[in-house]
């Protein structure tokens, strides 16, 4: 007898691309590369904004603005990396 996933479980699978089951080992994993990435990316968040708050009061806020947008796309595209190696790297996906 099956038990049903969670709606967690699903959403996890569909947002990293899984296909198979996950048992529990997996499980954590995935949600220990998902916390990584998190927290990594808090904080670079707001180091970012504080950096684009320091050019915006000294120099043109349109650089700022370019900066913050640039940089935040930067660390999703390196973020995005790091998952996917992550989970290739433990066979995952």
């Amino acid at each position: 007898m099956r038990r049903q996933e969670s709606l967690w479980l699903k959403f996890i699978r569909y947002w990293f691309g899984i296909d198979s089951r996950l048992d529990e080992r997996q499980l954590a994993e995935v949600e220990r590369i998902g916390n990584n990435a998190y927290i990594v990316f808090s904080l670079t968040e707001m180091i970012m904004v504080l950096i684009s708050l320091c050019f915006a009061f000294t120099t043109q806020l349109a650089l700022a603005y370019y900066f913050l947008v640039l940089a935040t796309a930067i660390l999703t595209l390196l973020l995005w990396g790091y998952t996917n190696f992550a989970l290739n790297k433990l066979q995952i996906l």
